[in-house]
Formats: structure tokens, sequence, C-alpha cells
């Protein structure tokens, strides 16, 4: 599993501003219920949105935008606080004043910003696998360090989620069959440990990481939602949603 180079990093050339928001100082008018959204769309740039959810038993909003941009990752992450919401406003001009508004009333401490990207996989081969380790140190990857993805499906803490319940899983039947504890495991248990792990994973991982790029380069050309990417990826999302560790199978 070891990999001949560093992976590579593919931009959508998208940013992501996250933030919460007291709903004390929101117009109640606005302000959308429990499990519902409130989505601003531009008129004239696909994919540009502006989007309030009520959370905490509605005393709390959460608000995601998503906008082109030419900036990098690395300058996004430089930003402090009170630039990104400078940003923001200025990348959200030209919305109603209710957008402007509600991104001054963002907790400063609470904004977030992320361009979209993902992990380059290689498209010319079907079944590539994934650097789950360096094949030859007992040291595992998990999550976004072997299979950053866009949010376009929102499944990244998921998947990296499933990573540890497998990981943990086998590791459970490893040690019950060596009839020994973790720390005492060998070095070549371990390194077994981390090929079980890649071969349960790494199928559905990469087919998942290309659903959501997927997903993405269809946003950069056309205003489409998960619910019509769901509509016609019925089975997928069967296979997605109803996935239950490999190791117990």
């Amino acid at each position: 599993s070891r990999s001949d180079s560093m992976p590579q990093i593919r931009s959508y050339k998208r940013i992501i501003f996250r933030a919460l928001i007291d709903a004390n100082g929101v117009d109640p008018e606005i302000i959308p219920r429990i499990g519902a959204a409130v989505v601003y769309k531009s008129a004239t740039n696909v994919g540009q949105i502006f989007k309030l959810q009520s959370c905490s038993e509605a005393k709390t909003i959460a608000v995601t935008a998503t906008a082109s941009t030419e900036d990098t990752e690395e300058v996004v992450r430089q930003w402090h606080s009170t630039e990104a919401i400078s940003n923001w406003r200025k990348a959200f001009s030209d919305f109603p004043t209710d957008v402007l508004d509600l991104i001054d009333l963002c907790q400063p401490s609470s904004v977030y910003t992320n361009c979209v990207s993902d992990l380059q996989i290689d498209d010319k081969d079907q079944s590539p696998t994934l650097c789950w380790s360096n094949g030859d140190e007992p040291v595992v990857l998990v999550g976004d360090a072997v299979h950053g993805m866009t949010p376009s499906l929102g499944q990244g803490g998921n998947v990296c989620m499933e990573d540890a319940i497998e990981l943990a899983m086998i590791m459970r039947r490893t040690t019950k069959t060596a009839d020994t504890s973790i720390v005492d495991l060998t070095h070549a248990q371990v390194m077994e440990t981390i090929r079980r792990l890649q071969s349960a994973r790494n199928g559905r991982v990469v087919e998942i990481h290309r659903s959501s790029r997927n997903q993405a380069s269809i946003k950069l050309s056309a205003d489409s939602s998960l619910k019509n990417y769901q509509e016609k990826n019925e089975a997928f999302f069967r296979r997605l949603y109803e996935w239950t560790p490999t190791s117990i199978s």
C-alpha cells in the first residue's frame, strides 16, 4: 500500500463559509424551523448559495455559504475571523440585504472557512489502492489523511468514523484470536490488521470519494441539489446508508 509520491490535492475553486448566529438577533420571519432550511441562491453564479438551519432548539442558527474563489487553501487558512467575515460579505455583496445583515451577525469566533478540494485518486484505475500506511511501520491512516473528499455529499466525517469502527472491530478480533492485549500484539499482527482494514475499506471509500467528486463537479456547471443527485443514484445511496462493518458480516 506504499505510495511512490505524495497525494495530489484537486481544487474546485470554491470556498465554504460556516458560522453560528444567535437566533435572538434574527428576524423570526426568516428563521427556519428545526429540520428545515432557508436557502438564498445567486441568480447569476451557479452554485453560490447562502443557507440557514436552526439548531439547539432554535436558539442558534447554523450558516453555510459557498462561492467561487481564486484564493488557495493556504491563503484562506491565514484569514483571521474579521478578515473572513469581510471577504464573505464581499463575495455576497449582490445578495439581498437580509443576507448581508446575517453575515454581520455571525459570531467571529465561530467563523470557519475552507476551500473545496479533495485528494486526487487515479481515474484510470478502476480499483485504486489508497495509501493506508507506508507499508513498513505499524502506523495506520484513517479519514481525510487517506481519502480527503469534497463536502458535496456530507460524508467526510461519516467515512472517517466508519474507518475507526472497522479498525476497532478488526483489532478486537485480532486480539481475541491471539488471546492477547493490543499492546502485546506483534509487529506482524499489527501489519496484518492494517492489511485487513485496507481490504475491508478500500472499495467502499473509493466509491464514495468518486461519487462526492462527481456531485462537486456537477455543481460547477449546474444548480444541482443533493436530492436530485440521490434520485439519480438510488442504488448507491442505499449502499451508503445501509453500511455495516465488513468485519462482523
